[in-house]
């Protein structure tokens, strides 16, 4: 959770919410399409989302895709939010409109828990041995 969404997820499937704007609604010029996108939506983990795709929780259901890797962690900053897999991969995606950037990150462990800092240059994982270990974004 940061101060404008929060993302949850399953083994597979992962939600977002954005519960408050980070801009000011006179100030914004978006379409009201791209508004209601923005607001509240989920995809699964194999799949790359679409920002403008209009989520309908009535009639939404998860892909049945093979998973041999499930989400085992997420941690969301002010500008986007990583999400750990099983076999080490960290995945980056951008905030409010959901992208996944280039940036995949392989570590050689399992990632109990993830940890960003308050501009997302950098991240803390905690790994299933209990080992703390720090990663820079940038690099």
């Amino acid at each position: 959770m940061n101060t404008t969404h929060i993302i949850v997820c399953s083994d597979d499937t992962v939600y977002y919410w954005q519960y408050r704007s980070q801009y000011s609604q006179s100030v914004s010029l978006e379409s009201e399409k791209k508004k209601r996108a923005g607001k509240e939506s989920a995809f699964h983990i194999e799949e790359i989302p679409n920002p403008n795709t209009i989520y309908d929780r009535v009639k939404w259901k998860s892909q049945d895709l093979q998973l041999t890797d499930p989400i085992c962690s997420v941690a969301a900053g002010k500008d986007g939010f990583i999400i750990g897999r099983a076999s080490g991969q960290v995945y980056q995606y951008t905030l409010p409109y959901i992208q996944r950037n280039e940036n995949k990150f392989l570590l050689k462990c399992k990632p109990q828990t993830l940890s960003l800092n308050c501009n997302c240059t950098k991240f803390a994982i905690i790994d299933i041995n209990g080992v703390l270990t720090f990663f820079d974004m940038e690099e």
